[in-house]
């Protein structure tokens, strides 16, 4: 009995973790891409330590949002309470998240 729990609960598990490791090429690719246009475009010195951190940052913060995004669609029973869960907490998270600060408030 507990090894067939225990293979259901682990199959459960490696499922989740797959649907999440499916995106991480994609998140990387579109990092990429947005790191190398919007770097040059903000105007921040270009040294290698300075793009790797504004990477790190891109990429953790496009993760949380994709993964936020799957645990609400997960949670609710239906995809329109998922939409208007995420509608609330996406702006609040734009808000803190450092993206709506000007340029003069920026320390380049």
């Amino acid at each position: 009995m507990w090894r067939k729990f225990l293979a259901i609960r682990n199959l459960v598990i490696m499922k989740n973790l797959i649907k999440v490791a499916i995106e991480i090429p994609y998140l990387l690719a579109q990092t990429v891409l947005f790191v190398t246009i919007t770097y040059g475009m903000i105007g921040y010195h270009v040294t290698a330590a300075k793009v790797f951190w504004y990477f790190y940052g891109i990429f953790f913060t496009v993760l949380y949002f994709n993964l936020l995004g799957m645990l609400l669609v997960s949670l609710t029973p239906d995809l329109a309470i998922a939409q208007a869960l995420t509608a609330t907490c996406y702006p609040m998270l734009n808000l803190f998240c450092g993206f709506l600060i000007p340029k003069v408030g920026l320390k380049v």
